[in-house]
């Protein structure tokens, strides 16, 4: 009889002892087992070379780190790192359950990491450094550097929602026309390049008014303040259209001498400018060769 009892106290001491290893060591096959395949696939030959196999995950969490991103490298990138671009992601701040984070996408220019687009939290709002060139145009509300929404920081489109507003050429957020004031020759756009483009030359003394080479969405306009004589002068290449007449490619236009003289010259073809002159004496401006 105490043989019997020690015989059954030995099984369950053994039970107790085995069952947990055994579940353990079903435990460890198995996430071994994954692992085993997961190597397989991506590095088949076991020398440390990732394969060209394509992996396909449903999902992919990332271990708990400060600033978690991926990389991508391009077999085809000089040098042995590969890498041309990176996506990464960084908490900013919030407790539990209210966190908020920025989201950052890096390139790689003259072999350096280069961020070049970011979700910033703090303003909730995505922020580039590159100018958008869209084809397409942009719906909703854009902005770009505080001088400019134009220019090397900012928006270049051919289209914004309507095609009617075009972003290289808008002066800031607060819209409103470019004036200059010469008493002296004067090329336009030397002071503000947007005088080129919808902009008013208030002329005060005799001068010439040299206009940049044409391009498309110029327009401008001179007014002389004072029986000034006054020219618009164009490249060499390019023709005024003045009150409908054609003049020879480089020809000026030149005004009476009189006070209040106006001449408004815009866009017509990649040839040149289509301007229309006046003056409180009637006379129009003339071919000045």
């Amino acid at each position: 009889m105490n043989r019997l009892i020690k015989i059954q106290w030995a099984i369950i001491t053994w039970a107790i002892i085995m069952v947990p290893i055994i579940a353990y060591s079903n435990l460890s096959f198995h996430t071994e087992a994954l692992v085993d395949d997961l190597l397989l696939i991506i590095d088949p030959d076991h020398d440390g070379a990732m394969s060209d196999t394509d992996l396909t995950l449903n999902s992919v969490t990332t271990a708990a780190t400060t600033s978690p991103g991926v990389t991508l490298k391009d077999s085809d990138a000089p040098g042995a790192d590969k890498e041309i671009a990176t996506f990464q992601a960084e908490y900013v701040d919030g407790a539990d359950g209210s966190e908020n984070a920025d989201v950052l996408i890096y390139t790689w220019q003259g072999g350096s990491k280069t961020l070049i687009a970011q979700f910033d939290e703090s303003d909730d709002q995505w922020e580039t450094s590159k100018v958008i060139n869209s084809s397409g145009g942009f719906i909703g509300t854009l902005t770009g550097s505080s001088t400019s929404v134009g220019g090397a920081n900012g928006v270049d489109s051919d289209d914004y929602t309507d095609g009617s507003i075009f972003f290289e050429h808008l002066a800031t957020a607060t819209l409103g026309i470019v004036t200059k004031t010469t008493a002296v020759d004067y090329t336009i756009g030397t002071t503000d390049a947007k005088e080129a483009y919808g902009g008013i030359i208030y002329v005060t003394g005799a001068s010439t008014i040299t206009v940049p080479a044409v391009a498309e969405r110029m327009a401008f306009t001179i007014v002389t303040i004072g029986a000034v004589a006054v020219s618009l002068d164009v490249s060499a290449s390019d023709r005024l259209y003045l009150d409908g007449t054609a003049l020879s490619d480089g020809d000026k236009a030149t005004n009476t001498s009189t006070t209040g003289d106006m001449l408004v010259c815009t866009y017509e073809s990649s040839s040149g400018f289509y301007c229309a002159s006046g003056s409180p004496d009637g006379d129009h401006w003339t071919d000045g060769n």
